[in-house]
């Protein structure tokens, strides 16, 4: 069934996208469809003091780290009922996020579509185990996926997307070559995946980081998170795989996944992530994670 929209709350990063995304040009865009607009910088401090308890659809604006921005609103701290559905308006580098739900049309485009789409249910994971919850909405990951987090934050980035995305390919493949397995206790639904690894990502939408696509199959209301491991063994066949992305060629990520609602992690190791959050200090306990299905309600 489709929704009902009339009032609508944009939340928006100002400093992504071109001049055709800029605060006057959105909102009349989307008013022109008919929609009353309200408007939110995500750069204001105090934006989310500024989010409706009552409004008809929530649109995000930017790219992946101004949509968890949002999620974290609506799933830690309850300034938004969860019932509201959001959507996305990318305007960012990756835009994983955008690509999972398909939102990845002209922005005039992606406005007038609202009126034929239907809300769906999004999972989302929580994390349990440490002093704060936390949660995610992409992938919680230990390894090299929160390394290259971090040394993409001190390395100067080239200005144009795609190659920035391409820069970060060529990292990664350093990242891999370097890498030493790490001890991960890991059970899966009550089985036992324990081993070492190089990566471990349990992923809720198919990609993340460069556009790195590791759960190309994943389904972002099943119910399911996909966990994707890379062993010491497969560092090279990774690193190959890498290389092939980066010389443009198309291939589907090869390395099998498995499907679990319930994990339990302990991981050896420093490098540890939530969405595009570094969980820093994280102490040697087993962490809980849960696939709560269709916590929040998307537009796509």
């Amino acid at each position: 069934m489709t929704l009902a929209i009339k009032t609508i709350k944009l939340i928006h990063n100002p400093s992504a996208g071109e001049e055709e995304h800029s605060e006057r040009q959105l909102i009349q865009t989307i008013e022109n469809e008919g929609y009353h607009c309200e408007y939110s910088s995500a750069k204001d401090e105090d934006w989310p003091q500024h989010l409706p308890s009552a409004t008809d659809l929530l649109v995000v604006a930017g790219g992946d780290g101004t949509v968890r921005s949002v999620a974290k609103e609506l799933v830690l701290n309850g300034s938004v009922p969860t019932s509201i559905p959001f959507t996305v308006l990318p305007l960012g580098t990756a835009n994983n996020i955008a690509k999972t739900l398909g939102a990845m049309e002209d922005t005039k485009d992606l406005i007038k579509s609202w009126k034929e789409k239907v809300p769906q249910s999004f999972d989302v994971g929580f994390i349990r185990g440490l002093a704060e919850e936390h949660f995610f909405i992409e992938a919680f990951g230990c390894g090299l996926f929160p390394r290259l987090m971090q040394v993409m934050k001190t390395v100067e980035k080239p200005e144009k997307p795609e190659e920035e995305l391409n820069f970060a390919l060529t990292v990664l493949y350093e990242l891999i070559m370097t890498a030493e397995a790490r001890d991960c206790q890991l059970q899966v639904d009550g089985q036992d995946y324990s081993g070492k690894y190089i990566l471990l990502e349990i992923m809720n939408i198919k990609s993340i980081g460069p556009n790195l696509a590791l759960a190309p199959y994943s389904e972002f209301g099943d119910g399911w998170f996909e966990l994707i491991r890379i062993s010491e063994e497969e560092k090279e066949a990774f690193g190959k795989y890498i290389l092939s992305l980066c010389d443009g060629s198309e291939k589907t990520f090869p390395f099998p996944a498995i499907k679990g609602r319930h994990f339990r992690i302990r991981w050896d190791g420093p490098h540890v992530h939530a969405d595009d959050e570094i969980l820093e200090n994280v102490p040697e306990v087993t962490l809980a994670i849960e696939n709560q299905k269709g916590y929040l309600n998307v537009l796509a």
